[in-house]
């Protein structure tokens, strides 16, 4: 993937060993669209694939939820007085995302790339936890998912 002055340096993980997982370029596409829309500088992230079992423990270790969770995001933090251009990291667990894209009767990349924003979201600031703060990111994330050709996420 060609490096441009706004693009995003992917590390990606993947731990997973579902066979019927879209290819890399699927993941690397969605964020470096998003973070085009989002800023024009650069900067990093880590995206780590992972199974319900090692959710599960990030989920107990830093949030005190002892289950798995579609997503994870760990902002990164540079020592005081040093510039840095990482993001952070981004841990999501594919069984969960297939199947909340069950249940919410929706494509699993759908479902999938929502995630993989919402994650993104979450590294720059954004969260959901006030009202006026979920209505802001949950348009971004609509905005966003429409830009690539996705549907509303939060439609029925």
């Amino acid at each position: 993937m060609t490096k441009n002055d706004s693009s995003l340096n992917i590390t990606f993980i993947n731990d997973c060993d579902d066979p019927a997982l879209p290819n890399d370029s699927v993941f690397e596409g969605c964020l470096q669209t998003a973070w085009s829309q989002l800023s024009k500088k650069p900067s990093a992230v880590t995206l780590k694939l992972i199974d319900e079992d090692a959710m599960t423990e990030l989920n107990r270790d830093f949030f005190d939820k002892d289950r798995p969770t579609n997503v994870l995001s760990f902002p990164f933090e540079p020592f005081p007085g040093l510039e840095e251009d990482n993001l952070g990291d981004i841990a999501i667990c594919i069984a969960v995302v297939k199947r909340e894209a069950t249940d919410f009767d929706m494509p699993f990349e759908n479902r999938l790339t929502h995630m993989l924003i919402h994650g993104l979201l979450h590294l720059m600031g954004y969260d959901h936890i006030e009202e006026n703060d979920r209505e802001t990111m949950e348009a971004l994330e609509v905005k966003l998912l429409l830009a690539q050709g996705f549907s509303h996420p939060y439609e029925t």
